[in-house]
């Protein structure tokens, strides 16, 4: 292994052939962008599932080398984005999870402790954009429901079980969708949320869903909360009862519109996102007359999905935010 370096800002972000649902995340970060922004921050980027990945972790010492970037000291670098396109373990791995190889699920725990330790670490090694433990509970949609109600947050009757018996007086309420519980639904092929009913319900599955009200909205809020800062994206759902799954909607440009954020709603997502401990989340939420319900916090929230002039304009905030924080 070469000599390691120190950097001022270290990313940590999933390997850009990731496949999303409809395309490879990329550079979903513009990891390359920030670093020519600020030229005099000495900047270096840790992709997941690098098959090139080789790490030294001793009591003093913490280097990961990959061969984009050569050996990163990351014991005596300064600041961490620690920014996974999500946290499900098989995602935070340094190093390919493979199932074609010998003693696969044994190597997959050993690249484990390594992404837990990390998790641990980075904030005693320097300070970052959100500490990765932190990050990962808010990521749980029963951990940032609590939180949310804990901040005063209106949210859609929710039951979450794999009985049909504990939904049942749910759906005696109204319309009712069930999503996955997990933050992603790769697993399975491409898990989508749907109406449920009674009659269709079934036993549920052999695993917990999420069994939730369904809120009638003309728009739907993407909301990203940096530090004090509140920046919105209204969409239109004109289809959303024929496509509750957002993942699975044909938008168009024109269903987009930035709000520098949303007003009197503002101190609440500042509220949810203090009681998870975070400097930055995104929020998906839902208006109904004068309510708002929060739906979903995404402690890793993206924007590489949206229409480029929004895209752009998010980039550049974030990076603006990140800058202050590894400067400040």
């Amino acid at each position: 292994m070469a000599e390691a370096a120190a950097y001022d800002v270290v990313f940590f972000v999933s390997n850009p052939e990731l496949r999303g649902l409809k395309q490879s995340v990329g550079d979903y970060v513009e990891t390359a962008g920030f670093a020519a922004r600020y030229p005099s921050l000495r900047c270096a980027t840790i992709r997941f599932s690098d098959p090139s990945t080789v790490v030294a972790i001793g009591d003093d010492a913490c280097v990961i080398a990959q061969d984009h970037i050569g050996a990163v000291d990351i014991a005596k670098s300064r600041f961490f984005v620690y920014f996974p396109a999500s946290f499900e373990p098989e995602d935070v791995s340094l190093h390919p999870v493979r199932h074609d190889v010998p003693h696969a699920h044994y190597l997959h725990r050993q690249w484990r402790v390594v992404a837990e330790y990390l998790e641990a670490s980075l904030p005693r090694f320097g300070r970052c954009l959100n500490q990765p433990l932190l990050a990962r509970a808010g990521c749980n949609k029963l951990i940032q429901r609590r939180a949310a109600r804990s901040a005063g947050a209106r949210l859609a009757p929710t039951m979450v079980a794999n009985h049909r018996d504990a939904v049942l007086p749910l759906l005696d309420r109204g319309p009712a969708i069930t999503k996955y519980l997990s933050e992603t639904g790769r697993a399975d092929g491409g898990t989508r949320a749907g109406f449920v009913a009674a009659g269709n319900l079934g036993d549920l599955r052999p695993a917990p869903a999420i069994v939730q009200s369904y809120i009638a909205a003309e728009y739907e809020y993407r909301v990203y909360v940096m530090g004090d800062g509140v920046t919105a994206i209204r969409i239109r759902t004109p289809d959303r009862e024929a496509a509750p799954d957002a993942r699975y909607r044909d938008y168009v440009d024109s269903d987009f519109t930035i709000l520098d954020g949303l007003g009197a709603h503002d101190p609440l997502f500042l509220r949810i996102t203090r009681e998870l401990g975070l400097n930055y989340a995104v929020y998906d939420a839902l208006p109904l007359g004068d309510d708002l319900f929060i739906n979903e916090v995404n402690t890793n929230g993206t924007w590489f999905q949206w229409p480029a002039p929004i895209r752009s304009e998010i980039t550049d905030r974030f990076h603006a935010f990140v800058h202050r924080l590894a400067t400040g």
